[in-house]
């Protein structure tokens, strides 16, 4: 009789050419594993394409709870400086980080979605 159930799965490839366009991102799925996306085009003169297909993705990854695990790449003005005389603002989640104990020096109290809290900080 022959055994029925587990067979191993499909071994496959997949094999791509030289992009002519790339975007990597890193982010944190909402389990809080870091995964890395590629988004890729044949031809640099897609670029225009993948960009708003990126910004889309971007969208709907965090509207289902996905985050950016850095956001070192975002424009400087979401971030004040600790000098400036105002409260900085996590340049994650967007939000007034709050004083330390030490004198000048920020940190943003919000969790990721693992459950960890944010590693953003601005030191005087």
């Amino acid at each position: 009789m022959a055994e029925q159930g587990t067979q191993p799965a499909p071994a496959f490839t997949v094999q791509m050419g030289e992009a002519g366009f790339s975007i990597n991102v890193k982010m944190l799925d909402p389990h809080g594993q870091e995964v890395m996306l590629t988004f890729r085009a044949p031809l640099a003169s897609h670029a225009d394409t993948m960009i708003d297909y990126y910004s889309n993705r971007m969208k709907k990854l965090i509207e289902a709870g996905w985050q950016p695990l850095k956001a070192a790449v975002r424009a400087p003005q979401e971030s004040a400086p600790a000098n400036g005389g105002g409260v900085p603002v996590c340049r994650v989640h967007g939000r007034q980080m709050k004083p330390s104990r030490k004198p000048g020096s920020f940190y943003c109290s919000s969790k990721l979605a693992d459950g960890s809290y944010c590693t953003e900080k601005v030191d005087a």
